[in-house]
């Protein structure tokens, strides 16, 4: 999938019309009615300080100095609310569904009162990849700070990626979920609620059924799910599907601006990056 991720971004062409006034140029668009200089955001992926010792601040910092959004993920290096205190400007965050009703609202009531603006939902996550690369080069994330003091936990490594056995948080996310378990999700907060994940065009409109205000089509950086498409190969059928009712992003093998061309071109309002923050910092 990773492979095919790049290959489908390679094989769609652009068609150029010349003499068009380009003198003046406005790049900008609106997520969730906020209005962001460029149609790119930052994905929720876990545990910056891998990649520099500020970690999360960093990048919290930088979206703020661009003027665009952050969702940060569940698996941060630093606590939700050390994030939200070095945000110059709008961050969403990211969660997943738990077995436990009051262990998710727990989380969205807790960003909530941090200053977050939207609830990223992730739905391709409920059993972990094998990730064999992981596997082979015994790599497992650490524990965040944001699920300090949890049951269960302190006997196990968040390891979402080098063992076949649920660990850590992996443990403790639904395996029963369904799409009334959202409808429940948006029904309980004030704050809209985004669902990350979408790879076909009958979850997309799914989404909007029970009270999503947007979707991210994504294949999850191609590294949950192997052997399925390309996020931008379904993009256009989610965005049918979805028909305008509620806003669709998208996120997998971003790599330049003319992949965010593509993205657009084809219906989406803004992608999300994830692989090149790390690089960034």
């Amino acid at each position: 999938t990773l492979r095919r991720t790049r290959e489908a971004f390679d094989s769609i062409m652009l068609r150029p019309n010349m003499l068009v006034d380009i003198s003046e140029i406005d790049a900008s668009t609106t997520v969730l009615g906020h209005r962001i200089p460029f149609p790119i955001m930052l994905d929720p992926a876990g545990w910056h300080g891998r990649s520099h010792p500020d970690a999360e601040r960093a990048t919290v910092r930088a979206a703020g100095a661009q003027g665009t959004v952050m969702t940060l993920s569940s698996g941060s290096t630093l606590t939700m609310e050390e994030v939200a205190e070095a945000a110059t400007g709008p961050i969403w965050w990211q969660q997943y569904l738990f077995q436990d009703r009051g262990r998710t609202l727990e989380l969205v009531n807790r960003a909530q009162g941090a200053g977050y603006s939207a609830i990223v939902l992730t739905l391709d996550i409920t059993v972990s990849a094998k990730r064999e690369r992981d596997a082979h080069n015994g790599y497992a994330a650490p524990m965040s700070p944001n699920y300090a003091g949890w049951p269960k936990l302190e006997w196990a490594v968040d390891d979402l990626t080098s063992s076949d056995a649920p660990a850590g948080v992996a443990s403790m996310i639904s395996r029963k979920a369904t799409w009334s378990e959202v409808e429940w999700l948006a029904g309980q907060t004030a704050l809209p609620l985004i669902v990350k994940g979408i790879m076909a065009g009958e979850d997309g409109r799914a989404s909007a059924e029970c009270g999503a205000k947007a979707v991210v089509v994504s294949n999850h950086g191609a590294r949950q799910i192997d052997t399925t498409f390309a996020s931008i190969e379904v993009l256009p059928e989610v965005v049918e599907q979805v028909a305008g009712r509620i806003e669709v992003y998208f996120d997998g093998g971003i790599r330049r601006g003319t992949d965010v061309l593509k993205v657009v071109a084809l219906g989406a309002r803004a992608v999300m990056i994830g692989r090149p923050m790390f690089w960034g910092l």
